[in-house]
């Protein structure tokens, strides 16, 4: 999802033009993307990944009666 996101950004940004058929500057950075991608999906994602394991180990560990003190 995240490349086809880019992917569609790069295209859209690339095509801009203006009423005379100049091509406009674009303001599309990738570099600012991927670090805010990194921080707002990637860091959520590891910490519901870690959340997930220790529940499960958890319930492994409560379905064979060992106590966790």
């Amino acid at each position: 999802g995240y490349v086809l996101l880019v992917a569609a950004s790069v295209l859209m940004f690339a095509s801009l033009h203006d009423e005379k058929g100049k091509l406009l500057e674009t303001t599309f950075d990738p570099e600012a993307w991927v670090q805010d991608g990194i921080l707002f999906l990637g860091i959520p994602l590891v910490l519901t990944l870690c959340v997930a394991a220790f529940h499960r180990i958890r319930g492994e560990r409560d379905a064979r009666g060992v106590s966790l003190s």
